[in-house]
This record gives C-alpha cells, structure tokens and sequence, in this order.
C-alpha cells in the first residue's frame, strides 16, 4: 500500500517505526479477529487506520530482514573467499537457523501486509460504490 507522507503522518496508529515487530503485533491483537471486507460488518474508520498502520509497520519490517539477509549472505559469499576467514560449524549452524526463521517471518510479515491491504481496498471499493 502506497502511502504518501502527509497519510503517514495522518495516522495516529503509525508510529515507533523502529520497532515494527512488535507494533505489527501489538495493532494485530486490536483488530477483531473477523477483519475482513467480507464479513458482512464495515469496520470503523479507527478499525481502518490500525490495519493500515500495521500494513506499513509490517511492510517496513519486511524490508528491514529482505536486506538484512541480503547482507548476511554478501558477507558470507565475501568471507568464505578469504583465506583467513574461520568459522565453527556450530556459529555456522546458528546463522543458518537465524537466515530460515529471517525468511518465514518475511514470508509472515508479506502476507499479512498483502491481506491488510485487499481488505482496505475492498472497504474503500465498497465505500465508493455505496456513495
């Protein structure tokens, strides 16, 4: 979703965007577990401006680990080049596991962004039409 500075700033649910982890979860957990464009029940605009919040907190946070893997990956193809360069299969097997969990959770915070987004596009569909 393509929010412009001034709608950034418009929405008081949009902030600590240092920390979208966790204000992701911490918006998820206000939406009612039913947030849908097709539950039959037409959110709130404040329902509306947390579930766009937290399409851009988890959106934000997607970049953030896509480039961090990013740059692990170009230091380890860097280092493995260096003759100098040692590492224990133990540090190697933790870097491993922290790149598979940095993957799922991007693969999470996609998803998530992407359904917030269909159901704030379907609301505003609906709100068009009926206006």
């Amino acid at each position: 979703m393509a929010d412009t500075d001034s709608n950034i700033h418009e929405n008081p649910y949009l902030r600590n965007i240092e920390s979208a982890p966790y204000e992701l979860g911490h918006l998820l957990q206000q939406l009612p577990e039913n947030f849908s464009a097709f539950s039959g029940q037409t959110p709130t605009a404040d329902m509306q401006l947390i579930a766009a919040a937290a399409a851009k907190h988890a959106e934000n946070a997607n970049v953030a680990v896509m480039c961090g893997l990013d740059a692990i990956g170009k230091m380890l193809f860097i280092a493995s080049q260096s003759k100098d360069w040692q590492i224990n299969s133990t540090q190697m097997a933790n870097i491993g596991c922290l790149i598979s969990h940095l993957a799922i959770e991007a693969q999470f915070l996609k998803d998530t962004q992407g359904d917030l987004e269909f159901t704030l596009q379907e609301l505003a569909k609906k709100s068009v039409a009926t206006a």
